[in-house]
């Protein structure tokens, strides 16, 4: 009995159709749960938290415009989602600078992208866009070295750099520090230059129209 007669076309064609189907549906890209298990800068590992499949852990980058740097954190979670083309040459993650309509692997064109969770702390204000960090928030311009100007909010207060001048706003008061000065208002009152405003004296006075000393510590 020949081939032909044991195994009927009929029935054998569509077998073979559904099983290339699968086969090409394998190769596609996956949008998969996960979560970081280390972070590079704009470069993450995910470990897929997917139980029924063996998967090694991929690096990818995040989501995201270079001009804002989200705090990715070990253990966050979030989602992969699959691009149809090779992205090395964006991401850095590949020698070729440029793409094609080459099959790629189906882990291999993945970005990372948080989620959302309903276990996240409730928003102080819904109408309002807030920003946090594990240590805080920095806002600074793209070159970031000195002297340009940035601002800090963190644990410890409010600190704002530029032009050589530093303001300063944390529980224990207020400092300004630049052009060889110091300004400080704290509980205790207002200090300029290391001398207490509220008790200060004048050195040098003289009566009449002449103009005293520059202010001294009080007795």
């Amino acid at each position: 009995m020949s081939n032909e007669q044991k195994n009927p076309l009929a029935r054998t064609l569509p077998e073979y159709i559904r099983r290339e189907i699968r086969n090409w549906v394998a190769r596609n890209g996956k949008a998969m749960p996960g979560h970081v298990q280390a972070v590079s800068g704009a470069i993450v590992t995910v470990s897929f938290d997917v139980t029924d499949l063996i998967l090694p852990l991929v690096r990818m980058p995040v989501m995201g415009a270079e001009y804002i740097r989200l705090p990715i954190q070990v253990g966050d979670k979030g989602g992969c989602l699959p691009f149809d083309y090779y992205m090395g040459g964006v991401s850095g993650l590949g020698s070729a600078a440029t793409s094609d309509s080459s099959s790629q692997g189906n882990l291999a064109t993945l970005m990372w992208v948080p989620m959302g969770s309903s276990n996240w702390l409730p928003s102080p204000n819904a109408n309002a866009l807030v920003l946090y960090g594990p240590q805080g928030v920095i806002v600074q311009d793209k070159a970031g070295t000195s002297p340009d100007y940035s601002a800090t909010v963190n644990s410890s207060g409010i600190t704002l750099t530029g032009g050589g001048y530093t303001f300063s706003l944390s529980s224990s008061g207020i400092s300004m520090t630049g052009g060889g000065h110091t300004v400080a208002l704290n509980s205790s009152g207002l200090d300029i230059d290391g001398t207490h405003f509220g008790t200060h004296e004048h050195a040098n006075v003289t009566t009449g129209t002449g103009t005293s000393g520059a202010p001294v510590p009080g007795s």
